[in-house]
């Protein structure tokens, strides 16, 4: 199973969004879409959840989840952190998954869904941003 997660940043802040499901906040992200690449699923998903039209820049890192500190899980799957860049910012549209949407300073997070993503790699995302040739992490 692959899942995946972009990261938005724009200057020096992450874009997230708040998940309905738990009332914490993530980065875009989801589950691969059959008959989708990688960058049409980010682009989609970003606009879906966080009503921004994006495109994927890069993939950041590829971390197996049963290896970071999210809570145990009965799938084995794969995160695939991608930086998107910003095309053009809408008002916020209520949806199914995301309650609102919010851009965040690194050292200001608000209260992260451990289930998807922590701190960690929102801090990975953030470090990412800032150097222009980072290394791909994987596992």
């Amino acid at each position: 199973m692959v899942q995946w997660d972009s990261s938005l940043i724009e200057k020096i802040y992450a874009d997230k969004v708040r998940e309905k499901s738990d009332g914490k906040w993530t980065l875009p992200g989801g589950w691969a879409d059959i008959g989708k690449s990688l960058s049409e699923t980010v682009s989609a998903e970003v606009c879906e959840e966080a009503s921004i039209r994006a495109s994927a820049a890069r993939v950041i890192a590829v971390l197996d989840r049963g290896k970071q500190s999210h809570p145990v899980s009965p799938f084995s799957s794969y995160k695939i952190f991608v930086e998107a860049a910003l095309e053009v910012e809408g008002a916020f549209r209520d949806n199914t998954e995301t309650a609102e949407r919010g851009f965040f300073i690194l050292d200001a997070l608000p209260e992260l869904s451990e289930e998807r993503i922590n701190s960690e790699q929102v801090a990975m995302c953030f470090e990412a941003h800032r150097v222009e040739h980072f290394a791909c992490r994987f596992d």
